[in-house]
């Protein structure tokens, strides 16, 4: 007799003593070999692969978890998140023009998404295109002067475009909002010719 007849023979019989046993240890079976499949069903949803690609790039498994983030996608090609995480991998892995387009559809579909804006910038800046980059920095402190990733990162492109005071405020900016990266770069960056002689 196949178990699965068995099970439904034996939860179909009138309680007896002999049976109760036999009843609670096909329900301890139940639950140990068949809940699992059947509870993990449903469950590839778009978060459920975001959180997977995170595991999956913590431990340095690049491929995996653009796997992961694509498969997101795949389920919701509206999940934002998804093409911004699976952006700072390309990055990561120096694929920064397709990292690029990732953070493109994400503006595309949620155009004041700071994240997106920042990480945009940020790569703009590594591929060396400095007034692309100022842009989506400044469109994100549009909408969050006190965005302190946004504000180092415009420090640094200001800096390079030899707008230095500029920089200095961006960098003292941070510093004063508790950020102590602010004090770094304002060090690095913004000391006075006297200072740098001595």
């Amino acid at each position: 007799m196949s178990i699965i007849r068995k099970i439904a023979k034996t939860l179909g019989r009138k309680s007896t003593l002999f049976n109760w046993n036999e009843q609670i240890r096909i329900r301890i079976f139940l639950f140990f070999a068949v809940f699992p499949f059947v509870s993990g069903l449903g469950q590839n949803t778009p978060e459920e692969f975001i959180k997977k690609g995170k595991f999956h790039q913590e431990y340095g498994q690049w491929s995996d978890a653009i796997k992961d983030y694509s498969d997101a996608l795949a389920l919701n090609p509206n999940f934002v998140p998804a093409y911004i995480e699976r952006a700072l991998v390309k990055q990561i892995k120096g694929e920064l023009r397709e990292a690029v387009l990732d953070l493109d559809l994400a503006l595309a579909l949620d155009t004041a998404n700071l994240r997106a804006l920042n990480a945009r910038g940020a790569l703009h800046y590594d591929l060396g295109n400095y007034n692309t980059s100022l842009k989506d920095l400044n469109h994100a402190l549009k909408i969050h002067p006190n965005y302190v990733n946004a504000l180092l990162n415009r420090g640094k492109v200001l800096e390079k475009l030899g707008e230095k005071d500029a920089a200095c405020r961006d960098f003292m900016q941070v510093e004063l909002l508790g950020d102590r990266r602010g004090l770094k770069y304002r060090r690095q960056y913004c000391q006075t010719d006297e200072r740098r002689k001595e």
